[in-house]
């Protein structure tokens, strides 16, 4: 067992003892660990409860599908001079798999948990 005079953790350590006579020893962490846990916990649970991920998803994917039609929309003004294939081809290249994100993501934020 600890010697409590050189053992700073000697108040803080529990003991049992089993059949066999070996001992366990149980370190609780310090006070400040605990305090520090509690709070992340308690910020995670807010942070779930309120479903900040999915509105940051959300809202980032719909500025992002905002910046690439006003790009193609740019793109298609200042292209004029080539054939509408040509610029049809850039821009399906384009928006066809920013679609298909947004897609997914509008999908995921308006489905119910667990359904």
């Amino acid at each position: 067992m600890a010697d409590p005079v050189t053992d700073p953790l000697a108040d803080k350590t529990t003991a049992s003892e089993t059949v066999s006579h070996t001992t366990t020893v149980t370190v609780e962490p310090p006070h400040q660990v605990n305090v520090i846990l509690a709070t992340m916990s308690a910020f995670w649970d807010w942070f779930d409860q309120r479903q900040v991920d999915k509105h940051t998803v959300a809202i980032a994917t719909l500025l992002v599908t905002f910046g690439v039609v006003r790009w193609s929309m740019g793109y298609a003004t200042t292209q004029a001079a080539r054939p509408g294939t040509d610029i049809a081809a850039v821009l399906a290249a384009i928006n066809v798999p920013i679609m298909a994100l947004q897609t997914a993501v509008i999908k995921w934020y308006f489905e119910r948990d667990g359904a």
